[in-house]
């Protein structure tokens, strides 16, 4: 019985964030046109209910471990929804996806994500090829052309390319084939001339470096290694140097400025965001103005003008978030990343570490369908699960000891 009421429970699960991927990653491109609006966030409320339903038909005793979880997910979406000044988001619903899908193995999920992603990732370039929607095209200040290939900016499919990537790493690791790593060199390659993501494209081929180390087996160990323990304070580190570069750039430090005219300018629009709207506890609603088309592939008027756009995601979080998440935000990363180490599970480790870099000029890992990766922190619920029942094991078995030794002492 309890097989058959876990199996729907998955169902469900799966179901609604299969449904939620699809809007999601297609939300991206210029089929959104076709659900823009209330329609779209029906269908997320949709995914919400399903959620719902799976958690109340699995039943179950309330535990101090759930409870605790609960309330924490409540809150954290409670706060997303203060800061978003919506009930129903694509953030929004991360924690619901996490605390859900606290009993279903990460690999499971990642494998159907892969699938998922790669399908709709083909589709909508499939799709701008065929004429089916547009692939606006854009030419740089260097002359050259950016191309959107379905999508509503230049940098959306080379994400997707980099989460695709980064989950076909883990789910195949030392056996993945050549034919395997030869094919991802050469799509990042094609993604990269049709978009011109340079970061996106460097970051990409990281993953796929790494993969052909995995793949030949260079100095594998099983044995902790100090950068191994440095890297499970990756997103403080990562956040800290980007506070540390945006502070020096204000100060008119020329190495600064330099660094912000290799990323393209993105120190300057990050410091320029902070001394414009500052940040607060509870975050604000900032009117961000990208190059991004709308769902109807109009460009935004007067971009040139008021642009304004961060792509430091823990300048994002800070900005529109606020000071509370941005801090619950690194804080769990960290702790699951330290549970991660305990495990001995390094890959997992290495590719956060590299999405923690990549917050660092890229905001894209927000997203649940840029990052599938979100989705590890049910690690952390698990292994304060054990930790939990280890601790009120031996806290009954001390009370059990000191009752029994009063008992004898008396006798």
């Amino acid at each position: 019985m309890r097989q058959i009421v876990r199996i729907k429970k998955e169902y469900l699960y799966f179901l609604a964030y299969g449904i939620f991927m699809m809007l999601a990653i297609l939300s991206t491109s210029l089929y959104y046109q076709y659900y823009y609006g209330a329609r779209y966030s029906l269908m997320l409320i949709g995914c919400m209910l399903l959620l719902i339903v799976g958690e109340v038909s699995n039943g179950g005793c309330l535990t101090i471990q759930k409870s605790v979880v609960f309330v924490l997910s409540v809150a954290i979406y409670i706060l997303i929804v203060i800061a978003n000044r919506n009930i129903i988001g694509t953030v929004a619903l991360i924690p619901a996806f996490v605390y859900c899908g606290r009993n279903i193995e990460f690999s499971k999920i990642s494998r159907y994500t892969l699938r998922l992603s790669v399908v709709l990732f083909v589709f909508v370039i499939v799709s701008s090829k065929l004429g089916v929607i547009n692939s606006f095209v854009i030419q740089t200040a260097s002359g050259r052309s950016r191309e959107y290939l379905g999508f509503r900016y230049a940098l959306y499919p080379s994400a997707l390319l980099f989460n695709i990537s980064a989950m076909i790493l883990y789910e195949k690791q030392a056996k993945i084939r050549w034919i395997d790593i030869t094919g991802l060199g050469l799509l990042n390659y094609w993604i990269y001339l049709k978009t011109n993501s340079r970061l996106s494209f460097c970051l990409t081929l990281l993953v796929i470096v790494i993969a052909a180390v995995e793949k030949i087996g260079i100095k594998k160990t099983n044995k902790r290694h100090f950068s191994l323990w440095v890297l499970q304070y990756s997103f403080i580190i990562c956040a800290a140097v980007s506070a540390f570069v945006i502070y020096a750039y204000s100060s008119g430090a020329a190495w600064a400025g330099n660094l912000d005219s290799l990323l393209g300018n993105r120190v300057q629009y990050a410091a320029a965001s902070l001394a414009q709207n500052g940040v607060s506890i509870l975050g604000r609603r900032i009117e961000w103005v990208g190059f991004g088309l709308d769902p109807y592939g109009a460009v935004q008027n007067d971009v040139f003008a008021h642009y304004n756009y961060v792509d430091c995601m823990y300048i994002q979080v800070l900005q529109s978030y606020g000071i509370l998440l941005a801090i619950v935000y690194i804080v769990l990363m960290t702790l699951c990343m330290k549970s991660l180490y305990k495990k001995g599970e390094y890959l997992i480790i290495i590719i956060l570490s590299l999405i923690a870099f990549r917050n660092m000029i890229d905001d894209l890992s927000l997203y649940l369908y840029y990052n599938t990766f979100w989705l590890v922190l049910n690690k952390i619920i698990t292994a304060n699960k054990f930790r939990l029942k280890f601790e009120l094991s031996s806290l009954s078995e001390g009370l059990a000891r000191q009752v029994l030794g009063k008992v004898a002492g008396g006798a």
